[in-house]
């Protein structure tokens, strides 16, 4: 699900490449009545969770995982997460964005993509997290902070520029993304 039309063609133009069945739909997931009309096996949320403005928001999505799923990946950034100057420049060059402080705040982060856009994150801790999978109806939940495989990790501090396996180091000791888990 995404509310951007140009997400969900892109997907499914992706798709049709792929093997695997999928349904992309168009719809805004943070609407209380929001709903697909059946289950899935999993719903996997990625860099969606962020986007929540308000607890509500949030509380929200983490209802649709449920009324859908008995269990769900939620691949979000960290509540913990400071950008730091140095790991901000490096993601630009080779990762397409750069993750900035909002001005006066310590609850949002600005994900500026090469060229124009803009996308705003909110941050939330792990316990809020947590907290509103385990509302939606999830007996067990659970976090793990996202360093990457061990496979990509090698291939990088073998074959990488410099400054792409100090990016790696220093994804590795401040991660951006944490992936927050709810099973039924």
């Amino acid at each position: 699900c995404d509310s951007s039309p140009a997400m969900v063609e892109a997907a499914r133009v992706h798709q049709q490449h792929d093997e695997h069945d999928v349904e992309y739909v168009l719809m805004d997931v943070s609407c209380e009545k929001a709903g697909l009309g059946h289950q899935v096996d999993l719903c996997l949320s990625i860099y969606v969770m962020q986007m929540a403005k308000e607890l509500q928001q949030l509380q929200d999505m983490c209802n649709f995982l449920r009324r859908h799923a008995h269990r769900s990946l939620v691949f979000t950034v960290s509540g913990e997460y400071i950008p730091e100057p140095r790991q901000s420049k490096l993601m630009l060059k080779h990762l397409g964005f750069q993750s900035l402080r909002a001005p006066g705040t310590t609850d949002r982060i600005h994900f500026v993509m090469q060229g124009s856009s803009t996308i705003t994150n909110y941050q939330y801790s792990e316990e809020t997290y947590l907290q509103c999978l385990e509302n939606a109806g999830y007996r067990q939940v659970g976090a793990y902070k996202l360093h990457g495989s061990e496979q990509y990790r090698d291939y990088v501090m073998e074959t990488g520029e410099n400054d792409e396996k100090e990016l790696l180091e220093r994804i590795s000791a401040n991660p951006h993304i944490k992936c927050f888990w709810g099973k039924a």
